[in-house]
């Protein structure tokens, strides 16, 4: 018995969607180390940092099976959310901040002018994109801010919101200037 054409178009749309699946998960092996890092590193609790880092998994696997602009944002998202991720691990690490309960004066500008790079990085990133530039420039922010909480939400949710801000006031302009630019 054969399957009708509505029953092939089904069972290759299914094939197509596993495939795509298939070929965005990987990114989930590169995500790992990172929170496990902002575990070790952090005193962020370990429900936040789990499910922060949950929620970028999932966004990224889904960004990169839509494919397009929004996986495309993907990676720059993540190169720039290196930044905000790992400013305050080292600032930690030297002794300056958040020890013990007491924080120092270092923690909230760390965070905003790591988030302020990112975003000049995303923006930079996005500037140079043809189709999809809000999707990607959106995209890639969210990224990089899910990424930069990891590091960041140790030192408190100001300097969580803090990085997020700077991050999202450094990649609009740039992104709306590249457009500017194209269109003279």
């Amino acid at each position: 018995m054969g399957w009708s054409e509505q029953e092939l178009a089904a069972r290759a749309r299914r094939a197509y969607e596993v495939g795509r699946l298939r070929s965005a998960a990987p990114i989930l092996v590169y995500l790992a180390p990172v929170v496990a890092l902002a575990l070790v590193g952090g005193n962020a609790e370990l429900a936040w940092t789990v499910g922060v880092g949950a929620a970028l998994g999932v966004f990224a696997v889904g960004l990169l099976f839509r494919g397009g602009a929004l996986g495309r944002a993907v990676r720059p998202g993540l190169m720039a959310g290196v930044i905000p991720l790992v400013a305050p691990l080292v600032l930690r690490a030297t002794g300056h901040c958040c020890m013990a309960g007491a924080c120092s004066p270092l923690c909230l500008p760390v965070c905003t002018s790591a988030g302020l790079v990112a975003g000049i990085m995303v923006g930079l990133r996005a500037a140079s994109e043809n189709d999809g530039r809000r999707s990607f420039t959106l995209s890639a922010s969210v990224i990089a801010a899910l990424m930069g909480a990891l590091g960041c939400m140790g030192m408190g949710l100001g300097a969580v919101g803090g990085m997020a801000v700077a991050l999202a006031l450094g990649s609009a302009p740039l992104a709306v200037m590249g457009l500017r630019l194209r269109r003279e």
